[in-house]
């Protein structure tokens, strides 16, 4: 005997902010605390002890999965509109005498005088809600607001005594009945104390979406609210009620819109919706099902009875066989028939591999396609195939010998600074008469800047500085623009980029008009390219085993170490130091790294460009994309570090 227990999410997406992780940990706790007799009735709502025992438990739940958030997010276990507020810790409350306040808030519901009859219904004729589709992770923003709490900065201080202002307004507002008034200061929360206190609290996907629905809906558009702790995925919109389904159309246009515009520079996971919602008048509420209405949701089956079909009939118990006899029944009144046994048939002989049969023949021509355009050398690459099999390259051969001595620079290993002979002078008449270019190497995607997906760090708006979000190549085009007003000279701008982003790259320039830099901007198109081998299990073993690794706890360890088992046994299966086959063609290929950029300004043709446009050039300053602290100056670098001998 025991409890099955089964979940089902409305196919609300990931980071959608309506703290779903939360909420569902409820349900679960308050569903077993009802079947084990901890709740005073089995079906309908929770009293008030029992919904802050839900709360406490679903908090304590997500501070052991590690997320560090719930503790604004446990609303939902109480009924409609309601106020969540810290408290000072009293007498008989656990923190009374360790701690100013309680680590439980309280939860007031309003009604009677503090809610206006019909601020409820106007919230839902007028609230947009959306996810518009980008991907981020909170954990940092949790860990940011703790770490502004505790050092007290001014600004962060300010603004957070700004927030009870704006939070007595919106409760006025819900008092009122006054939905502009509630737009107005769900705004002016974000804008104000929430960028404040957050600064990554906004994205330019999300400024964009702002700008465009204040333009297109002008009077119309009352304000933006912020749901969670980063923008661009959940969030809301107030808007003209009377117009409220034709906004959400509008507003879902923009979303779609933005996001093509913006699919290269940022990170998207997921197409963007806009809502159909309601609120919640009963919170966490149960009900009980018996006889016929006693059915698990319909994916429950079509997973289970792929199961069930390889097991022997007998061994099956009479109920749960007239449980699925009576699903099918079910099935047939209600046209889902088809649908369960396709994915019956799906779970069974899994055909659905989207690379499998005509899809991969399709990626392998567009993958060979890929190796013409953009010169795969295919004789130096069996040559590394061959080293790579036969141990003479790889992880563990990429290190200094043992007998390597690393001394310590010496004197005459370095100038002084102050010894060199002035040449300010020198550099500045270089830059004057137009000696001097700019290379910028904009080839990866990809990065810690996006959280390691595959975006154009080139165009990653990843900065905002003088009120608005800035790329990588915006900043170094305005340093190479600000240089040449500065000596009167024409300084030539070359941005080298790979397949994977020069098509973007030319768009953006394009489109911005070189972010309105008028001198000479040149596109460096890769013409050297790398196909990805399956990696050797000696590689990751190396990798794993005897490199440093943080020290996780024994459940996180064992799967880490399942995860990597996997991957090992993947390796192996598809066959190590082959060709990486196994996904669509771009992906199966990389730009070779900042060396090649030379001969791919002698293959394309854009060093011969750059000297008969500009003769007088005698020396390229190269530099990574994001190294922002490297500009063409007068001033020189000097840099000194450990010498290796052998």
């Amino acid at each position: 005997m025991g409890i099955e227990l089964v979940t089902k999410v409305n196919d609300i997406p990931k980071g959608s902010r309506f703290a779903v992780s939360t909420n569902l940990l409820g349900s679960i706790i308050s569903l077993l605390m009802r079947a084990t007799g901890q709740t005073k009735n089995l079906t309908g709502g929770l009293d008030e002890n029992e919904r802050r025992l839900v709360a406490s438990r679903a908090i304590l739940g997500e501070w052991i999965g590690g997320s560090g958030g719930g503790w604004q997010d446990s609303g939902g276990v109480w009924p409609g509109i309601k106020a969540i507020q810290g408290t000072f810790a009293q007498p008989g409350d656990p923190e009374y005498d360790i701690s100013r306040g309680t680590l439980l808030p309280r939860h007031r519901v309003l009604d009677g005088e503090d809610v206006h009859p019909e601020i409820g219904e106007k919230i839902m004729k007028s609230l947009v809600l959306m996810h518009g589709g980008m991907a981020s992770n909170v954990g940092p923003i949790l860990e940011m607001v703790t770490e502004k709490y505790l050092l007290r900065g001014a600004q962060e201080t300010a603004a957070r005594q700004q927030t009870n202002e704006i939070f007595d307004n919106i409760l006025a507002s819900i008092k009122e009945g006054d939905i502009q008034k509630l737009g107005a200061n769900t705004a002016r929360n974000f804008e104000g104390p929430i960028k404040t206190i957050i600064p990554w609290a906004s994205t330019y996907f999300t400024e964009q979406i702002i700008a465009k629905a204040k333009q297109e809906f002008g009077a119309d558009y009352y304000g933006f609210l912020m749901l969670g702790g980063m923008s661009g995925g959940g969030m809301g919109m107030f808007v003209n009620p009377d117009k409220y389904e034709d906004y959400k159309v509008r507003v879902l246009d923009l979303l779609r819109t933005t996001k093509q515009e913006l699919s290269a520079a940022l990170p998207f996971a997921m197409e963007p919706v806009v809502y159909n919602w309601s609120i919640n008048k009963r919170g966490t509420w149960s009900t009980l099902h018996d006889g016929n209405e006693a059915l698990m949701p319909e994916q429950y089956y079509a997973i289970h009875v792929s199961g069930l079909v390889k097991q022997d009939p007998e061994s099956i118990s009479y109920l749960r066989r007239a449980e699925i006899d009576y699903f099918t029944t079910y099935c047939e009144q209600n046209n889902l028939a088809y649908p369960l046994l396709r994915t019956i048939v799906s779970n069974l002989f899994k055909v659905s591999d989207p690379t499998a049969q005509g899809n991969r023949s399709l990626e392998n021509d567009k993958a060979e396609q890929i190796k013409r355009d953009n010169g795969f050398d295919y004789v130096q690459h069996e040559d590394i195939r061959e080293e790579l099999q036969k141990g003479r390259i790889g992880l563990s051969r990429n290190r200094l010998h043992a007998e390597t001595a690393i001394d310590d620079v010496q004197p005459t290993d370095v100038v002084q600074f102050a010894d060199l002979q002035d040449v300010t002078q020198l550099g500045e008449d270089a830059i004057r008469a137009g000696k001097v270019a700019v290379l910028s190497l904009a080839a990866g995607v990809g990065s810690r800047w996006t959280k390691g997906a595959g975006v154009i760090k080139a165009l990653n708006p990843f900065v905002e500085i003088g009120g608005r979000h800035r790329s990588f190549l915006e900043i170094h085009l305005a340093k190479t623009r600000r240089v040449a007003q500065e000596y009167g000279a024409k300084i030539p701008h070359i941005v080298a980029t790979s397949y994977l982003t020069h098509a973007p790259i030319r768009q953006t320039l394009k489109q911005t008009r070189n972010y309105g830099y008028d001198g000479a901007v040149y596109l460096s198109e890769g013409r050297s390219i790398g196909q990805r081998f399956v990696p050797m299990e000696r590689d990751l073993r190396f990798m794993w085993e005897e490199m440093p690794q943080e020290t996780l706890d024994e459940n996180k360890q064992k799967v880490r170490d399942a995860v990597r088992n996997t991957m090992i046994g993947w390796a192996k299966s598809k066959g190590e130091g082959t060709d990486y086959v196994d996904n669509i063609a771009a992906q199966r290929f990389s730009p070779l790294g900042h060396w090649y950029e030379v001969s791919n300004l002698l293959r394309n043709g854009t060093l011969a460009r750059l000297l008969r446009e500009n003769p007088a050039v005698e020396t390229i300053m190269l530099h990574n994309i994001d190294t922002l602290g490297l500009t063409c100056t007068r001033r020189p670098w000097a840099t000194t570090a450990p010498r290796a001998t052998r």
